[in-house]
Formats: C-alpha cells, structure tokens, sequence
C-alpha cells in the first residue's frame, strides 16, 4: 500500500510538471511565432538558418 502512495504521489507530480510546461510553451512567443510559420519554413527555422 506504501509503494502505491508512492506511485501516486510520483505521478502526481509528473502530470504537475507536464501541465506547468504545457502552459510555459502556450504562452512562449517564439513557440507561437514558430508554430505560425508555414511548413516550408520548418526546416530552415530547425536548421537555424
């Protein structure tokens, strides 16, 4: 029953960390800006050109 708490609480936690970076990257401008962006700029923006 102890590891089961652990488990939870461990999880708990991972969802907590995805939902906090989910948000950052939402309000990122540059990741709206990139995602903005035509496909055919994908490549040139990932290469850094």
């Amino acid at each position: 029953m102890n590891t089961l708490r652990q488990l939870e609480a461990y999880l708990d936690t991972m969802v907590k960390d995805v939902e906090n970076i989910s948000l950052f990257l939402i309000g990122h401008t540059g990741v709206q800006s990139y995602l903005k962006t035509e496909e055919s700029n994908y490549v040139q923006q990932t290469n850094g050109h």
